[in-house]
């Protein structure tokens, strides 16, 4: 979704609609970004406070990512940000919740770029399915709209 706005994205969907045809948007591609994005929406309705905390390599241009907003998105609270480029850095992002007592961090870290194939790949598969355009691979991981 980096550096797509809402109209192109409105164009997209109005494309896909009018051709009964499947694409998808992904902020990320990583089969572990989506299910810390899936985790994190069920985990949201279990703690009051959540903050997101992302890295990316210095080149990354957006910022926040696209991964720490979809995120976001799918928590549906006001949810605070961090964001930091730094050396050394590929990507991750933590989203901590907090409640009484206790604390909850999902995270996801990448390593290698590799990791993004197998997430690829199923999305290739998955686009045969739909005739929408998806935003995000979350809803499609356990097939809500397949």
């Amino acid at each position: 979704t980096s550096g797509l706005t809402k109209d192109q994205i409105k164009k997209l969907e109005l494309k896909a609609s009018d051709k009964k045809s499947g694409m998808i948007i992904a902020p990320n591609f990583a089969l572990g970004a989506i299910l810390m994005m899936k985790f994190s929406k069920v985990a949201k309705d279990f703690f009051p406070s959540v903050e997101i905390v992302e890295g990316h390599h210095p080149q990354k241009k957006d910022i926040p990512s696209g991964t720490a907003r979809m995120t976001a998105d799918l928590i549906g609270k006001d949810v605070k940000i961090h964001s930091r480029r730094q050396p050394g850095l590929i990507a991750e992002q933590a989203v901590y919740f907090g409640g009484f007592g206790e604390s909850l961090t999902i995270k996801h870290a990448t390593t290698d770029r590799s990791c993004f194939m197998p997430g690829i790949v199923f999305a290739v598969k998955k686009v045969l399915q739909i005739q929408s355009l998806i935003i995000g691979l979350e809803p499609l991981i356990d097939g809500e709209n397949v």
